[in-house]
């Protein structure tokens, strides 16, 4: 793999994919840097890159088949070399380390051209076809030391086997066969692989005429089925058998003469998928067909010029994806959705490998690290190779650039998901030589099917960030195969990557780890600015006390509800999303302290006792109406509730208590009815208690400081829903007009 040395001005800002953070699809109000838009999924080479190769030895010839145990780090290939077949043992590389082949197995004289395998790495043991006549198995150990390190099983009247498939849980593996001289039809063999039991075959189906040749296949075991693909174009369904019972066949289907090559299978959606020996290559989508239903063909894919002979492929059911091998030169790689239900399958693109890197017969695939392996014909000037290629987008860490117009806080990062696959993380690097990791946030599960997934700082590895003005890096890293990240293109150095196994981001990112500049640029952004000077809407609680100075003064207690109206300014502490002035509609307690003036008109409804002193004494009930203006003291303890509309929203229940005398000046004017009773002896000046509730419209203005809990902080207009308890005081005088009807 080509690497560069990458030098940054600013800071590194990197993003994959983790657990546990806030997901929206929607972006906040803040400046942003970086790329707002999409992108695509329309990757180079379809998302894949070659990664490095593991160079075989010129007398190992080629290996036709292969098997892999990812859990052991390791890849074992059935090789063509004559007369002596080998099965070679390859370490599967990582990240920047390629594949070694590090020891091989030599078979018996005429035991060559292993053209078909399949691995039981729970018990230790792989199992590969030998294609002769008649046709053999080797069993082989994995670790190549204990004895006997094979064993071999001669299949009498069956030749060429090829496509091997194994039900591990069962303890069987099924290879197909060639006719022999005197019989058409091919052979369908089951072998016992159990360690506890005797390796030998233990029964075989015969096919019909025109099942001559298998080439490929596959397994469901779960549902007790085998599908084997001919030179013919057929599909034959073959049901395994109850235990040691023979295999028989449930039939065949065939819609073209194309040579079914490859093939992989997704059971939990029903379908195999068959790849042609033809020019270009197609890809055959088939249902499996439920029971003893026969397969059916329901889509099929061609590909593009020199896209040919499809020898090899691997499958990621997950992703819906897989991965086709071609038999060209050079040796190409093609990716495929295999599409939903029904549907065909469609290319995503295609990776050309080296130019010695020619003709794929094998494939297996380390899904866990998003890796695939192929291997190539051996030519008469070089060897033949394991080339690995990386399928996805999976295990690098990559970026793209972002300027920074100012120097600001940093609220959030934003990435845009095309897929709800897999996990994300985010990180910010500086833009030293070696940059150096700023932050991170943690894991966040990826539910987001076209849209942004966002993470705010204060989440992440460090509460707060701030970054001055210069360019930057937002980058990311994923653990799914699937097409998630969006992308556009860009100009040399704009992107970045490193090839790195998915968690948490490392300290320092350096070329001698892989740090390679790119032209590739990624839908991500960073949202920033001042919050605590702007303007927002957002929704609070919040819990307080107040105190205030007006024109009158006095306490109470009371409950109250209230739509209203209001501007003030206000200071306050509180945990929420937005900090600054705005309009918006919150729910919230807090506490606080604050001055006001208001008009109001109200309508209200009270019950009411009270004591006094004056020119006259009198008991009545009654309504009425009246009008009167007047000046007075008074003091007072009583319990009611508000409730009033205004231009803006809001409900406020309280307590309070308070007594006090004001003088001031004020002027008022309402309408209100009122019913009533009551006894008492009146003057000017009175004291009394008495309870009531009311409703009333009005607006206010007022200024006031408050702290509580809530999503706004600031200074603003808003609407609002609130409970909050409190306490105040206050003086004034007042002069007022007003009707009402009564009975007293």
């Amino acid at each position: 793999m080509q690497r560069s040395s990458i030098g940054f001005s600013a800071v590194l800002l990197v993003a994959s994919f983790l657990s546990g953070w806030v997901i929206t699809d929607t972006a906040t109000s803040e400046e942003t840097a970086g790329i707002t838009g999409p992108g695509s999924t329309v990757y180079p080479n379809g998302g894949m890159r070659r990664m490095d190769a593991a160079v075989l030895l010129p007398e190992d010839d080629s290996p036709y088949s292969a098997v892999i145990d990812p859990a052991g780090g390791h890849a074992y290939f059935g090789t063509s070399a004559d007369p002596l077949g080998r099965v070679l043992k390859t370490t599967l590389g990582s990240v920047s380390t390629p594949p070694l082949r590090i020891d091989m197995h030599e078979l018996s004289p005429n035991w060559q051209d292993l053209y078909g395998g399949v691995i039981d790495p729970v018990n230790g043991f792989s199992y590969f076809s030998v294609s002769t006549e008649p046709g053999r198995i080797v069993k082989v150990r994995l670790d190549f030391t204990h004895y006997p390190v094979r064993e071999e099983l001669i299949l009498q009247d069956a030749y060429y086997p090829r496509p091997a498939v194994i039900d591990t849980v069962n303890q069987y593996a099924y290879f197909g066969m060639n006719d022999t001289a005197h019989l058409a039809g091919g052979r369908v063999v089951k072998v016992d692989i159990s360690p506890l039991r005797t390796f030998e075959e233990t029964g075989r189906t015969s096919l019909v005429s025109g099942e001559n040749r298998l080439l490929s296949g596959v397994i469901d075991a779960p549902n007790g089925f085998a599908y084997f693909g001919s030179y013919e174009g057929k599909v034959i369904k073959i049901a395994l058998g109850a235990g040691a019972s023979a295999p028989t066949r449930i039939g065949a289907t065939g819609t073209s003469a194309d040579v079914l090559r490859s093939a992989v299978i997704d059971p939990g959606r029903g379908y195999a998928y068959f790849g042609t020996h033809t020019t270009p290559g197609k890809i055959r989508k088939f249902s499996l067909g439920a029971g003893v239903a026969l397969p059916e063909q329901v889509g099929v894919l061609t590909l593009n010029a020199n896209e040919n002979y499809l020898w090899c492929a691997v499958i990621d059911t997950t992703a819906n994806l897989a991965w086709f091998g071609a038999y060209t030169s050079p040796g190409r790689v093609i990716k495929v959705n295999l599409g939903e239900n029904d549907g065909a399958p469609v290319r995503l693109g295609s990776l050309s490998l080296e130019s010695n890197e020619v003709q794929l017969l094998s494939a297996v695939a380390d899904l866990e690290k998003g890796y695939g392996y192929f291997g190539t014909q051996k030519q008469s000037t070089y060897p033949a190779r394991v080339v690995r290629v990386a399928l996805s987008q999976k295990s690098f860490i990559k970026g793209t650039r972002v300027t920074m117009p100012v120097s600001s806080a940093i609220n959030s990062v934003s990435f845009y998901s095309h897929g709800a696959f897999g996990n994300v993380r985010l990180a910010i690097y500086d833009s030293a030589a070696t940059p150096a990791l700023l932050w991170q946030s943690n894991p966040i599960p990826n539910t987001v099917d076209g849209g942004w997934l966002t993470v705010p700082i204060a989440e992440g590895s460090s509460p707060a960030l701030t970054l001055a003005e210069g360019d930057y890096f937002l980058a990311w890293q994923v653990d799914t195969n699937a097409d998630v990240p969006g992308y556009i293109a860009g100009n040399s150095g704009d992107g970045f990557l490193v090839p790195y196994l998915w968690g948490l981001f490392p300290e320092a990112l350096t070329v001698g780890a892989g740090l390679e500049s790119t032209t590739e640029t990624w839908s991500m952004h960073l949202s920033y600015g001042d919050v605590a000077e702007g303007e927002g809407e957002g929704e609070g609680e919040g819990e307080g006390e107040g105190e205030g100075e007006g024109e009158d003064e006095g306490e109470g207690e009371g409950e109250g509800e209230g739509e209203g109206e209001g501007e003030g300014e206000g200071e306050g502490e509180g945990e929420g999303e937005i900090e600054g002035e705005g309009e918006g509609e919150g729910e919230g307690e807090g506490e606080g302290e604050g001055e006001g003036e208001g008009e109001g008109e109200g309508e209200g409804e009270g019950e009411g006792e009270g004591e006094g002193e004056g020119e006259g004494e009198g008991e009545g009930e009654g309504e009425g109406e009246g009008e009167g203006e007047g000046e007075g003291e008074g003091e007072g303890e009583g319990e009611g509730e508000v409730e009033g509309e205004g231009e803006g929203e809001g409900e406020i229940e309280g307590e309070g208590e308070g007594a006090g005398e004001g003088e001031g000046e004020g002027e008022g004017e309402g309408e209100g009815e009122g019913e009533g009773e009551g006894e008492g002896e009146g003057a000017g000046e009175g004291e009394g208690e008495g309870e009531g509730e009311g409703e009333g419209e009005g607006e206010g203005e007022g200024e006031g400081e408050g702290e509580g809990e809530g999503e706004i902080e600031g200074e603003g207009e808003g609407e609002g829903e609130g409970e909050g308890e409190g306490e105040g005081e206050g003086e004034g005088e007042g002069e007022g007009e007003g009707a009402g009807e009564g009975e007293g």
